[in-house]
């Protein structure tokens, strides 16, 4: 009698560690093709400064960017001829330095 209960149990317990080290070989595999695409696709975004108006179509693609792209932010962030630009206060300077 107390050899049949062990049996069943014995046999149970094998059953439930099978299904358990095929549960962990399986998130194992998860685990592997989560960290596989989290991989790939790092670094994948990127951001892109567009001028604030788009006169002509551009393209940007990797680290290249189409002659169009560079002539319109070189528009935006260069002052215009007609616009002076004052040099900075020399006493703006000494106060910004000593802080």
């Amino acid at each position: 009698m107390i050899s049949d209960k062990y049996i069943s149990t014995s046999s149970n317990k094998s059953s439930e560690i099978t299904f358990l080290r095929l549960s962990v070989g399986v998130l194992l595999l998860i685990i592997l093709v989560e960290g596989m695409v989290l991989q790939k696709t790092l670094g994948m975004e990127k951001t892109v400064i567009v001028p604030p108006v788009i006169e002509k179509s551009f393209w940007v693609s990797g680290n290249e960017v189409s002659k169009n792209y560079l002539e319109q932010m070189l528009a935006t962030w260069t002052p215009s001829w007609e616009t002076s630009v004052q040099a900075p206060d020399a006493r703006c300077l000494l106060s910004v330095s000593s802080i």
